[in-house]
């Protein structure tokens, strides 16, 4: 079988067979979802298509209970190419390893089109590296799925501080879900906060 740790194509299949989110932006909707229409005639590319991305800045509670349940809560600071400035609050959960219970920091970036696009469910895989007995550690996120303008692939590095560590590598694998609400959006020439 595939693993959703180091496969971006097995986490849609994840999402497909496990949790029934097979695209058409909607659970078990089927079929690819529609294409992005084309942007106006001499629209700027930073509203385009050539130039469509999101990023974000988190803070977040990571949770494992001792036989491998994992839980996390995340507040973000969204970004995206169109202009668009949101606040995230993301949920999930799965199975993992490492700290009973952590803080971190950490910056993503994906290829979604805009910050409503990062709403999920998303399957997210986490590592983390750390010094056994030691609260530090450096983690390093994949997060995929399927949004209304198609498959979305992103990244995630920051580190955590929590309860000592008795691995000196861990890892989880979780679904997620995001509440994105939009809160500004800065002079960028086309900008469309609504979808």
């Amino acid at each position: 079988g595939c693993n959703p740790l180091v496969s971006y194509v097995c986490n849609l299949e994840v999402l497909c067979q496990q949790f029934g989110y097979c695209g058409g932006g909607s659970v078990g909707g089927g079929g690819a979802p529609a294409p992005p229409s084309p942007p106006p005639a001499g629209q700027p590319p930073l509203a385009g298509m050539g130039s469509q991305y999101t990023g974000s800045i988190n803070a977040g509670i990571n949770v494992n209970l001792p036989w491998k349940l994992n839980f996390s809560f995340t507040l973000s600071l969204m970004f995206d190419t169109k202009g668009c400035v949101s606040f995230g609050k993301t949920v999930g959960g799965g199975v993992g390893t490492g700290s009973l219970v952590s803080g971190n920091l950490s910056l993503s970036g994906s290829n979604a089109q805009t910050n409503q696009d990062l709403s999920g469910p998303f399957a997210n895989s986490t590592y983390g590296v750390s010094e056994p007995g030691e609260p530090f550690s450096v983690e390093g996120s994949v997060f995929g799925g399927i949004s209304p303008h198609g498959p979305v692939t992103g990244l995630t590095l920051g580190g955590s501080l929590g309860t000592p560590t008795l691995e000196p590598v861990y890892g989880s694998v979780t679904r997620t879900t995001t509440q994105v609400k939009p809160v500004a959006h800065l002079p960028v020439p086309g900008a469309n906060c609504g979808g």
